[in-house]
């Protein structure tokens, strides 16, 4: 037996060895959903980030740079929930892997850590009081990150709760999507004006 199945919670490991109707789709929702309670109690208090102090010159290149790693995670996080996973849920007609679920569930709460640790360095981030507010706004840009994968396993147990009540011979379907939300920088757009009418009202 993997070793992947020893710190399974008794839910998911209940998924694994008994394997209920859906139970891939349990599984990987339960190991996700776990995994995302674990990463929140481990970071509740970000102390555990190096606390970044960019010099003042090189603020505005250190919150792009903040912004560019942010699009690399989403664009990472959703070609790899987007690649094939019949590894994991089995083709069509075939059950799936105890294993491969895991890694995928695992490896979709990885990208949840980072969106976290991300918000987490842009919030504790050592600034000029000026660029305070900009770092504030775009700490919240992870949420199009970590809102749809903490939904995305509740979502589907309840899919497959209401699948398992429908009649005998019901047509079934799942939307097992996950889609990261469209980034609105409205306010943070606002922030760096208010803070280069500051900087502008300083250099007087």
């Amino acid at each position: 037996m993997d070793d992947s199945r020893q710190t399974l919670s008794p839910q998911a490991a209940a998924s694994a060895s008994e394997q209920p109707p859906f139970w891939e789709f349990r599984l990987y929702a339960q190991v996700l959903i776990d995994e995302i309670a674990l990463i929140q109690h481990v970071l509740a208090a970000p102390t555990a980030v190096t606390r970044q102090a960019p010099r003042f010159k090189d603020t505005t290149a250190w919150m792009s740079a903040q912004l560019d790693a942010l699009d690399r995670l989403v664009e990472a996080a959703t070609n790899y929930f987007n690649s094939s996973h019949d590894d994991a849920f089995g083709a069509p007609g075939e059950a799936g892997s105890v294993e491969a679920d895991i890694r995928f569930a695992r490896q979709m709460a990885a990208y949840y850590r980072q969106a976290l640790e991300w918000r987490h360095v842009v919030q504790q981030a050592d600034l000029d009081p000026v660029y305070r507010q900009c770092a504030d706004e775009m700490a919240v840009f992870a949420d199009a990150v970590l809102r749809p994968l903490e939904a995305h396993g509740p979502s589907i147990l309840r899919q497959c709760d209401a699948a398992v009540a429908l009649p005998p011979g019901s047509p079934i379907s799942f939307d097992f999507s996950v889609e990261f939300a469209p980034i609105d920088n409205a306010r943070f757009h606002a922030a760096t004006v208010a803070a280069g009418e500051a900087l502008r009202h300083r250099r007087r």
